[in-house]
């Protein structure tokens, strides 16, 4: 009878392990999405293994080829006329329930910390739209991270960034234009979009960092790993070569790092 009794006991205790094990496991966003073309793949995948470990499934949508982008005027932005981002963005958040929370990162950006605050991002959102990074202490709008709700006004906004894209237009730049912050873009023929609710991410959160050269790269690295609690979230903008170069000397560093806590 004894035996029976603690049979029962260990099987309440462990399925109750199991539905806590389950809700701190549960993501709290709805959906996390980022785009990749292959030379991104390696990259992504340790991105994806990340949100794993919240519980949190992100999903990849995949090109079949890096993008490739014909010669530009001194003035212009190599981005301007390319819609595959936004309408990637537009068409997932159209296929979720109304308000519905959608995360969105760009290929390009890097988790230096191990803490996520998935749940303090979402208290930015209460009363917003959309929560965008911004670049040059929120002087300037960057639409590499962007957390959002599944709602009227956000769905026309991407649709009105989509079609001044399609017209020639640079992404950032419009998105720019349509909430109003300082660009070097011009906005001629581009009104505020006044429907729309949004703020800044802080920059404990997200920051947006230039990379031109290697050692810039080193540099702005060790500077990061100096700090007590870096940002969550960087968004790596700059020339295109350091830039991915940088990418995958941080994950070589995140692989060390993970070796040699396994080996002791």
């Amino acid at each position: 009878m004894l035996c029976r009794i603690l049979a029962l006991y260990c099987t309440l205790q462990c399925a109750s392990a199991l539905v806590v094990k389950s809700e701190e496991q549960k993501c709290p966003f709805t959906e996390i999405a980022t785009l990749s073309s292959p030379m991104y793949t390696s990259h992504v995948n340790r991105l994806v293994g990340n949100f794993n470990t919240l519980g949190c499934r992100m999903f990849v949508h995949k090109l079949d080829r890096d993008i490739k982008f014909r010669g530009r005027k001194k003035d212009e932005n190599k981005f301007q006329g390319n819609g595959v981002k936004i309408s990637t963005v537009l068409e997932h958040i159209s296929s979720l329930p109304s308000n519905s929370t959608f995360l969105w990162m760009d290929a390009t950006v890097i988790l230096p910390d191990e803490h996520f605050p998935s749940f303090e991002m979402l208290e930015l959102l209460s009363d917003n739209d959309i929560v965008v990074a911004g670049e040059s202490g929120k002087k300037k709008v960057n639409i590499g991270v962007l957390l959002m709700k599944n709602t009227v006004a956000t769905q026309e906004f991407f649709r009105r960034v989509l079609s001044m894209v399609n017209e020639g237009h640079w992404d950032q730049g419009v998105a720019s234009c349509l909430l109003n912050k300082k660009t070097k873009y011009k906005c001629k023929g581009i009104s505020r979009f006044r429907d729309i609710n949004y703020r800044f991410f802080p920059a404990s959160i997200v920051d947006v960092e230039g990379i031109f050269s290697s050692s810039e790269c080193r540099h702005k690295i060790a500077k990061m790993q100096g700090l007590l609690s870096p940002p969550s979230i960087i968004k790596l903008v700059g020339i295109k070569s350091p830039r991915d170069d940088c990418i995958h000397y941080f994950d070589k560093l995140n692989l060390k790092k993970g070796q040699t806590q396994l080996n002791r």
